[in-house]
């Protein structure tokens, strides 16, 4: 609690900084990128390993189906680059002979499950963090906008009715204008609450004369008989409490286990073991707010008439210790806390052993930030080369269809409509001996999402359908484009160079 009464104003006084911010994202970029790459590594030597559990098994053993159940939960593409990396490796030459036992099966099963599971979860979070990156840097170029109309590089889709209500000069005024000043008073306000919980949990102990703000306030409330001022107060107060206990405890990692992903990308363990925490921590915080505002008789020494609350639940003075002792002293530590906090001394401790925080004017910080550039530099490059490879399926798609109709007109009357095949065309000749291609079927899965037949699906949409898949969140896998299935690759990390899969139709501009 001590740590988010302090970071929470500076984290809001921070966010109304748009330099700040956008230092911060290509920070955190950096890191997203180093745990997807290790999320990578990590599923291609578990599927090495599945790739020779499967060849010391043979067809006709007992345990095959359990093999096929494992390797229908891979996605076709991570399964044959497994088998390519297993044969480069050597693997046909070293291949035991050793069936394995069905406990190791079982362990298998579930490393390849949570690895996917984490590759799925890298790749979302990295797509959002880079949405996100690209968010601000149009925030930044749009500050000083002359025209007072908000423009993205990269725009997203939205509804004709979304656009009409929150439209780009409406969008411009928000982000460029009254954002930053909004977040500010924010921050005063937070941090007028921060100063009277912590002044208040410093001297709630003392009965005479009453110092703790909360319960001078309730005190005048209840002379006055004002019911309304006594709900509302008491619930921004606990509400204030619970958002700054819950935003720090839900965020940290114990041993990389278990924590709270954002974007729907948490697994069951992680939500069952927040649940826990939060059922833990609710009671425990609202028998503190009774002892702020002194309600809780046990603490102020008072004939007082009880709650309903302690009644039920009781009071902290099971143990001797605890009653006379730590819940006096202990929240005087609070002010320890703050003062650690403010002078960022964790996160320099923590940035010391290795682990890295975001510390301005450091050099670790420097260098992932510098880094996160790079890496976001990269991908606007192959954003762009998705856009143009986009704009030229659409100039090919409307010159098909100019020749589709052009041709269909001299055939007259006779002909069908859907007969496109039966067309003559500039490359038959006299001998009609023109590559016969069919001009629908190439609009038709251009002009779609939907993969042709035959043609397989990307890795995104494998693993998403197997491991279920997050709202909004579009995930783009290395190798592949985000244009679907309209055969064209990119390479994430890769130089500028556009790879294509597949030829053109033959015989299209032969005519001129």
């Amino acid at each position: 609690l001590g740590y988010a009464l302090v970071e929470v104003p500076r984290s809001l006084w921070n966010n109304a900084k748009p330099g700040f911010t956008l230092e911060y994202a290509y920070f955190k970029a950096a890191k997203l990128s180093t745990d997807k790459a290790e999320a990578e590594e990590i599923v291609d030597d578990v599927l090495e390993s599945l790739q020779g559990i499967s060849r010391a098994v043979p067809n006709n053993h007992e345990l095959r189906p359990c093999v096929e159940t494992i390797l229908r939960k891979v996605p076709t593409e991570l399964l044959e680059r497994a088998v390519r990396n297993y044969t480069r490796a050597g693997g046909n030459g070293g291949t035991s002979t050793i069936v394995p036992s069905e406990r190791a099966l079982v362990r298998i099963h579930k490393q390849v499950i949570k690895s996917l599971q984490t590759l799925q979860r890298s790749e979302s979070l990295w797509s959002v963090q880079v949405q996100r990156v690209l968010h601000l840097e149009d925030v930044s170029r749009n500050m000083h906008s002359a025209d007072r109309r908000f423009k993205a590089e990269f725009p997203p889709k939205r509804t004709q009715l979304g656009t009409a209500i929150y439209s780009p000069t409406l969008h411009w005024y928000w982000e460029c204008l009254y954002k930053s000043p909004f977040l500010k008073i924010l921050c005063v306000f937070t941090t007028i609450m921060s100063f009277m919980v912590v002044w208040s949990e410093l001297t709630f102990f003392n009965r005479r004369p009453v110092l703790s703000i909360f319960a001078n306030v309730i005190n005048m409330a209840k002379y006055s008989y004002d019911f309304f001022t006594i709900e509302l107060f008491s619930m921004t107060v606990l509400c204030y409490l619970f958002y700054c206990t819950y935003s720090t405890i839900l965020r940290i990692r114990f041993l990389n286990l278990y924590y709270l992903a954002p974007h729907h990308q948490t697994n069951e363990h992680s939500l069952i073991f927040s649940g826990m925490l939060l059922c833990r921590l609710t009671p425990p915080m609202c028998l503190n707010f009774l002892g702020l505002i002194h309600m809780d008789s046990h603490i102020i020494k008072e004939r007082i008439l009880e709650t309903y609350y302690t009644q039920i639940m009781g009071h902290m003075d099971v143990l001797g210790i605890i009653s006379d002792g730590f819940n006096i002293y202990f929240p005087m530590c609070m002010l320890a806390f703050c003062l650690t906090t403010w002078f960022s001394l964790g996160s320099r401790a923590l940035n010391a052993m290795g682990f890295q925080q975001f510390l301005q004017n450091e050099t670790i910080a420097t260098e992932l930030v510098q880094e996160g550039k790079d890496l976001i530099a990269r991908e606007k490059r192959r954003r762009q080369r998705s856009t143009e490879a986009t704009s030229r399926r659409r100039d090919l798609t409307s010159v098909t269809n100019e020749y589709i109709a052009k041709y269909r007109n001299l055939a007259g009357p006779n002909a069908q409509a859907g007969a496109v095949g039966n067309l003559r065309s500039p490359t038959d000749g006299l001998l009609c001996d023109g590559d016969s291609f069919s001009y629908a079927t190439v609009s038709s899965s251009l002009n779609t999402r939907a993969p042709p037949l035959g043609v397989p699906r990307s890795l995104s949409e494998e693993i998403n359908e197997r491991f279920g898949v997050s709202k909004n969140v579009e995930v783009g896998f290395k190798g592949t484009s985000d244009l679907g299935n309209s055969g064209v690759t990119f390479d994430d990390y890769g130089d500028d160079t556009e790879k294509r899969i597949g030829s053109p139709p033959r015989g299209l501009f032969d005519d001129v």
